[in-house]
């Protein structure tokens, strides 16, 4: 088992607040970006091709979360999950609690809720990849990552 430092408590909040803050942040710029999306937001009168890049934008920040928490943590694949379940219960919560979410057909709820967990696993796993994949631990191995990342992989 893993211990708990302050790095990962902070990566598990850090990540879902990531997520919140940057939705926020989409959502202003889609409302000036997008005059259609401007007129639907105050009703959430959405249509399909704005419900749709809703949804992009959410499995895109999710996966970028993941990838911070993992950074923050230090490539600890725990406390990237913990931070997915965070983010999971936090969302779950409030479509529970806030009746905003009963203007959105519930495909796109469940949709939403499914990709999570997951998208924020893969997000960790892309950094921990890309971070083996960047740090050698030997100096052949160094010269071996340059070679291959010049000439190509051997046949």
């Amino acid at each position: 088992m893993s211990n708990v430092t302050p790095w990962k408590i902070g990566a598990v909040i850090a990540g879902p607040a990531f997520f919140i803050a940057m939705e926020a942040i989409g959502n202003v710029i889609a409302i000036h970006a997008w005059p259609a999306y401007a007129a639907a937001f105050p009703t959430r009168a959405f249509t399909l091709p704005m419900l749709l890049a809703r949804q992009a934008s959410g499995v895109t920040l999710t996966i970028v979360a993941g990838c911070l928490v993992s950074i923050i943590a230090r490539r600890d694949q725990l406390a990237v999950l913990w931070a997915g379940i965070a983010g999971f219960s936090i969302v779950a919560l409030n479509q529970l609690m806030s009746a905003e979410w009963l203007h959105y057909p519930l495909w796109y709820r469940l949709l939403f809720l499914s990709y999570i967990v997951p998208g924020s696993l893969l997000g960790g796993w892309l950094n921990c990849r890309a971070a083996s994949a960047l740090t050698p631990t030997s100096d052949s191995q160094r010269r071996r990552r340059v070679r291959v990342w010049v000439h190509g992989p051997d046949r």
